[in-house]
């Protein structure tokens, strides 16, 4: 996945840290990275070994988020991660959608909304109102939950 991203010129930050990541693991972890390193090339054991156990599927809260845009163009924030894996499985779902088109702010908001970047939720809670105000909405819409008791 690294490489694949690495030749397309991603700028995702995820794909650059896995890079890095792997080579660091063989130092300070050598007995896992015998077991894991070799699954990463070829999973295939691995999935014909849990493909012999009962399965469930368990999705967690990430209390990551970003921004990014929704299909109309809206400053959206999502929970999760900005990616998707195989067969449309997204890491991230949509918790709102601001009244502002990401067209509209100026570059280097629009650099902020379209940079795929992982944020605290407190983080982009915070950007996403100040999108808001900064687009003459005087209190902003935005209703969502800072993630207090979640």
């Amino acid at each position: 996945m690294a490489a694949a991203e690495a030749a397309a010129g991603s700028p995702h930050l995820v794909p650059r840290l896995v890079a890095k990541g792997w080579p660091l693991l063989a130092e300070v972890a050598p007995a896992a990275a015998a077991v894991v390193t070799p699954l990463a090339r070829d999973p295939s054991p691995l999935v014909e070994a849990l493909a012999a156990t009962p399965q469930t599927f368990v999705h967690s809260n990430f209390k990551l988020d970003n921004l990014g845009t929704d299909d109309a163009g809206r400053v959206t924030l999502y929970r999760g991660v900005p990616y998707e894996l195989p067969f449309g499985v997204k890491l991230y779902t949509e918790q709102y959608s601001a009244p502002v088109q990401t067209e509209a702010l100026p570059e280097r908001r629009q650099d902020a909304v379209t940079g795929h970047s992982v944020r605290s939720h407190d983080d982009a809670v915070k950007l996403l109102k100040e999108i808001e105000r900064g687009q003459g909405i005087a209190e902003p819409t935005s209703t969502v939950n800072t993630g207090a008791g979640e």
